[in-house]
C-alpha cells in the first residue's frame, strides 16, 4: 500500500507521487466534468474501489485470490550514517509469454504525526520519494527467467528509517478500457531489514552465476561461480514465501562452488520453490522444481 497526498502547501506532497497517480484519468464524475477526488483506492491499478471505504476490504481479498505469474523477491543494503542505500529486485516469471513492463519503486515512511485538514493525526504508508523516478524502470521478462534490477536510494535525515520501506510493482502501463493499468506483482521490504552497507573495495560483477542440476527427481545439485570471497548464506521459500530451509554456509573463496539438496529431507514433498543465494551485498534466485 502507498498513500499519496494531493495538496501541495501539505508536509506531505510528493511531486513524484502525485505526478503517478495523474497516470490515470481523473475518475470522478461531477457536474458535467472529471475530478480527481480524495480519498480515493486504486487497487492494482484499478480505480473501481472508490472513495467508499466499506467496499475497499472485499476489494483487497478478491484481488489476492487472483494468482500472479509473477514472483518478487526483494534484499539489499542501507548505511544509517550516510542516509543511501541499494535494493536489489529479482523478478520471476513463471509463464512462457514474454512480458515488457515498467517497474515501480515507491520509498514510504510511517507513523508520521501531522494534524491533516480531514482531523487525522497519524499518517501510514506515505510516499517519501520514488526510485529513480515517477517514470518507473522498463524491464523485459522472458519465459520461466529471472530479471534482475538494482536502485539506488536516500533517505531524508529527517525520516525515521526505521519506519521506512521499499514498495515496488511491476505494471501494464497501457490504459485498459476500464481506466485499469493492471498491476501484476509487488512486493516490499522494510529498510532497516536491508543491514549495514561496508565498503566494496574492487570491481564487482553485478550478479554470480547458479546452475541447477537434477541428478534425481528428487537430488538437486546447485553450482555458483563466486566472482569474490564473501561471506554465504541461502534460503528455500515456497510460493508463498514461507522460509522452508534456510543456511549460512560462512565465508566462501572466489570461483566454483557446489550445493547438494535432498528434497525427500524437506517439509514441502511437491510443486515449484525457489533457491535465493545470499552475500552480504547481493542476491540471486533461482526456481526448482520438486517431484
Amino acid at each position: 500500500m502507498v498513500t499519496v497526498y494531493n495538496a501541495s502547501s501539505g508536509s506531505l506532497y510528493n511531486l513524484e507521487g502525485y505526478n503517478k497517480i495523474h497516470d490515470y484519468p481523473p475518475p470522478y464524475w461531477y457536474n458535467n466534468n472529471w475530478y480527481y477526488a480524495t480519498p480515493w483506492l486504486w487497487l492494482d491499478g484499478s480505480n473501481k474501489p472508490k472513495w467508499i471505504y466499506s467496499g475497499w476490504e472485499s476489494y483487497v481479498i478478491n484481488r489476492i485470490a487472483i494468482p500472479s505469474q509473477l514472483e518478487i523477491f526483494m534484499d539489499g543494503a542501507y548505511d544509517q550514517n550516510t542516509y543511501q542505500g541499494s535494493v536489489d529486485i529479482a523478478i520471476y516469471n513463471d509463464d512462457n509469454s514474454t512480458l515488457n513492463r515498467t517497474l515501480y519503486c515507491y520509498l514510504t515512511e510511517s507513523d508520521i504525526y501531522y494534524s491533516a485538514p480531514n482531523g487525522l493525526q497519524y499518517h501510514n504508508h506515505v510516499c517519501r520519494d520514488m526510485i529513480p523516478n515517477d517514470n518507473g524502470t522498463a524491464i523485459t521478462l522472458n519465459p520461466y527467467d529471472t530479471t534482475y534490477v538494482n536502485l539506488n536510494f536516500t533517505l531524508n535525515a529527517a525520516w525515521d528509517y526505521t519506519k521506512c520501506e521499499l514498495v515496488c510493482f511491476v505494471q501494464h502501463d497501457s490504459l485498459l478500457a476500464d481506466s485499469t493499468k493492471d498491476i501484476m506483482q509487488g512486493a516490499k521490504v522494510e529498510i532497516a531489514s536491508l543491514g549495514v552497507e561496508e565498503p566494496i573495495t574492487g570491481i564487482i560483477p553485478a550478479y554470480f552465476d547458479i546452475a541447477v542440476n537434477y541428478s534425481s527427481p528428487r537430488h538437486i545439485t546447485i553450482s555458483y561461480t563466486l566472482p569474490y570471497s564473501t561471506n554465504l548464506s541461502y534460503q528455500l521459500v515456497d510460493l508463498s514465501g514461507r522460509t522452508i530451509l534456510s543456511e549460512n554456509l560462512g565465508v566462501q573463496e572466489t570461483g566454483l562452488h557446489q550445493l547438494n539438496i535432498n528434497a525427500n529431507d524437506l517439509d514441502q514433498t511437491s510443486g515449484t520453490i525457489f533457491f535465493i543465494l545470499k552475500t552480504d551485498h547481493q542476491s540471486a534466485t533461482e526456481k526448482l522444481i520438486l517431484l
